[in-house]
């Protein structure tokens, strides 16, 4: 048995974690548009090799199994290759559910972080595409002894550092590079904002709900995981991650009411644990079986 999560022909179990190429370059395209993909991607030997690869991970065959991380992945999937739906199934990545053992100013410390004050935390290593312009924007409209901490490696940074200073934001914002344990920076932070424009599940808000933190996230229209939250109850659900003034209203309404972060934070926590490594394992599991009987 074997089970890839690489763009290859070769696994009966295929655990698929971006839209599909065909997807983004095919789907809702039709007459010359969509002629003009296809040239595209016969005049392009880099395309026309991801595309025959990602084919053959779709292409059904017995003891196939197609594993989506989340629904509108697996909707994604159905669309850009119909005859694979038979064989589709949604199996959410788990996460561990971690515990304090200091208290936050502590962990603020470890990352030099001021003490006091409210501080949001943003996780990416694409930041444009996970939405830090957005973000950045917010924090113009919040209290000034907020703060965010960005944390993830990229070559953005250099441009966003710039941009935070040309807002008046540069003694706010503080961007900490990768880091070995992110869960340091979990548990200092109050809010995770993610804004994202596109993301088929986002690890990131599962694990910020493991360390009990509360979320702001964008919508099941940009955001996978936010198909199976409830908005006030799991997290606050963003309708537009273009619209910086709704983000700063629903950080301020965490930030401001400790009722509904509280509310959040038990919520997050009961999703996170329903969501644990254990249960994907199980699942997979079912999977593997259910491939090797049919074969």
């Amino acid at each position: 048995m074997v089970h890839s999560h690489e763009n290859t022909w070769h696994g009966q179990i295929q655990t698929i974690h971006v839209r599909p190429l065909r997807f983004n370059l095919l789907v809702g395209r039709r007459g010359l548009r969509l002629l003009g993909q296809w040239i595209k991607v016969f005049l392009s030997p880099r395309l026309l090799t991801y595309v025959w690869l990602e084919a053959g991970r779709f292409k059904p065959m017995l003891g196939r199994q197609v594993v989506a991380t989340s629904q509108g992945l697996r909707d994604d999937c159905a669309q850009a290759y119909p005859r694979s739906s038979s064989v589709l199934s949604v199996i959410p990545p788990g996460t561990y559910m971690p515990i304090a053992t200091k208290p936050r100013e502590v962990y603020r410390a470890q990352l030099n972080l001021q003490k006091d004050g409210r501080l949001l935390l943003f996780v990416a290593n694409d930041y444009a595409r996970k939405g830090l312009d957005t973000l950045l924007e917010a924090m113009t409209c919040l209290p000034v002894d907020v703060s965010l901490a960005i944390a993830g490696n990229t070559r953005q940074a250099a441009r966003y550092i710039l941009q935070a200073e040309r807002m008046g934001l540069a003694s706010r914002v503080h961007f900490l590079g990768s880091l070995e344990n992110l869960s340091t920076a979990y548990f200092a932070a109050d809010c995770l904002a993610h804004p994202t424009r596109e993301d088929s599940f986002a690890m990131v808000v599962l694990e910020a709900m493991a360390h009990g933190l509360p979320v702001v996230v964008s919508g099941p229209a940009h955001c996978g995981i936010s198909r199976e939250l409830t908005n006030e109850e799991d997290a606050l659900l963003l309708t537009d991650p273009a619209d910086a003034k709704q983000l700063a209203q629903l950080i301020e309404a965490v930030l401001e009411k400790p009722v509904l972060a509280e509310q959040l934070r038990r919520h997050g926590l009961a999703f996170a644990h329903s969501h644990s490594w254990e249960n994907a394992a199980l699942q997979y599991e079912a999977l593997y079986e259910q491939a090797v009987s049919i074969r």
